[in-house]
């Protein structure tokens, strides 16, 4: 099942991503960067962060979330002053991150969501399993040096003008 979750306040969104580091932010569309990031939260953050009354209290969800969080290399911070169109937003960046991996010629995978950067999880921090019918962790992380970030930008662009 795949869903996304949006607060009505909420004005960011983030997905993490697995299989890419980009040495600078790629640009995928306006209120849309991908950016590197290191994730090392406690292991006591992430059971408190599902199972607490705030999260969905989902094992299958803990699961997703202990088996990615530490091996996401990147993420995408997706922005709005409308947490309807946040929604929106969130939902059809995926179809952007297929695009990009095709483009970059990189397996990039995502399964988990959040209201809170990869950098700075938290206990608080609400998370969403966005995929939870399928789990791929890459074998290696590829490293995106400035060139190919600046590439994937300009094509992105094209991509989404046409």
């Amino acid at each position: 099942m795949s869903k996304i979750t949006i607060k009505d306040s909420q004005k960011s969104s983030y997905l993490y991503l697995l299989g890419i580091r980009p040495s600078k932010e790629i640009i995928i569309d306006q209120d849309i960067v991908i950016r590197a990031v290191d994730s090392s939260p406690a292991p006591n953050d992430m059971i408190r962060s599902v199972m607490s009354g705030q999260g969905s209290c989902s094992e299958l969800e803990l699961g997703i979330l202990i088996s990615t969080l530490r091996t996401t290399s990147a993420e995408v911070h997706i922005t709005s002053n409308s947490a309807r169109t946040l929604a929106k937003r969130v939902w059809n960046v995926q179809s952007d991150i297929m695009l990009l991996s095709a483009l970059a010629n990189r397996e990039i995978y995502w399964s988990i969501q959040s209201d809170t950067s990869a950098n700075c999880f938290n206990a608080e921090s609400v998370v969403n399993a966005v995929i939870n019918n399928r789990l791929f962790i890459p074998e290696k992380i590829a490293i995106l040096d400035d060139t190919e970030c600046d590439l994937l930008s300009e094509q992105m662009a094209k991509a989404k003008a046409s």
